[in-house]
């Protein structure tokens, strides 16, 4: 009875306790819930920031696959991507040499072809407007556009000067969509459509074997089945399909490392 009867008058002081210090006690209640709110907004934007930092390392470093192959040819990326340990293998094909609108020189950009993998492992999915499908129609990212002086609305001119093995070319396009451009990427992409591709087969022949022009050449963005031997399984894709990552063989093929595993095909 005694415990009973202490635990009513400490209840009764502490009630007291709190009318009488109101305003102290409410002003203590919302700094706590202020800091308990800013310690989940920083949290918040902690992992956003290292969502971004990490996707921002995917797309510096070529892709959002497990590996990348460089400067193939049509036939060599056939036998590439027919391999059983490959799950899924972009295609994505260099356009031109280089891109040589004047607006354009203090940021390089680039002229491609990607299929709908390609769009996805590499990030440059429109965000408005549509993938390009008509000869003529191309996609880009929006800092492409601002330096070219075109307004992001469909349908828009664009002329695009550029190299196609050390030939100079201009032709006419006109804007599908667009992203948004990436900070922190200092390149520009321009991709035109499979239409375009077919419409300009003859100069879209690689010649990097013997002159190291880039147009027509052919990247393969690569994902495996699972990320615990990447590695092996790609010495073992490049291995199986004919190729070496012996410095001095013809068929080389050099390995680099990035935040994703990478390859690149020299010849020499």
């Amino acid at each position: 009875m005694i415990r009973v009867g202490n635990r009513k008058i400490v209840g009764k002081l502490a009630v007291r306790s709190f009318y009488a210090d109101r305003t102290r006690n409410i002003i203590a209640v919302i700094a706590i819930a202020l800091t308990g709110l800013l310690f989940t907004s920083l949290f918040t934007m902690g992992a956003g920031m290292v969502k971004s930092m990490q996707r921002a390392d995917m797309i510096l470093s070529g892709g959002e696959g497990h590996a990348r192959i460089n400067y193939m040819t049509e036939s060599e990326y056939t036998t590439i991507s027919n391999h059983p340990l490959i799950n899924q293998i972009a295609y994505c094909r260099k356009l031109s040499d280089s891109v040589d609108n004047g607006s354009l020189i203090k940021r390089h950009t680039e002229f491609w072809y990607y299929d709908d993998i390609g769009l996805k492992y590499g990030f440059v999915e429109p965000t408005s407007g549509h993938k390009p499908q008509a000869e003529n129609e191309i996609i880009t990212d929006t800092m492409t556009l601002e330096m070219l002086g075109v307004p992001q609305k469909l349908g828009s001119h664009i002329k695009l000067d550029f190299t196609v093995h050390n030939k100079k070319v201009t032709r006419d396009f006109v804007l599908a969509g667009w992203w948004k451009s990436y900070p922190g990427v200092q390149t520009g992409t321009i991709l035109a459509s499979q239409a375009y591709v077919q419409a300009h087969l003859d100069e879209l022949k690689s010649t990097y074997s013997y002159d190291r022009a880039e147009t027509g050449t052919i990247s393969g963005i690569i994902k495996f089945a699972g990320t615990e031997n990447i590695e092996k399984d790609l010495e073992k894709v490049v291995a199986d399909s004919g190729f070496s990552m012996d410095t001095k063989a013809p068929n080389l093929i050099k390995s680099l490392h990035f935040p994703g595993t990478q390859l690149y095909k020299y010849r020499d």
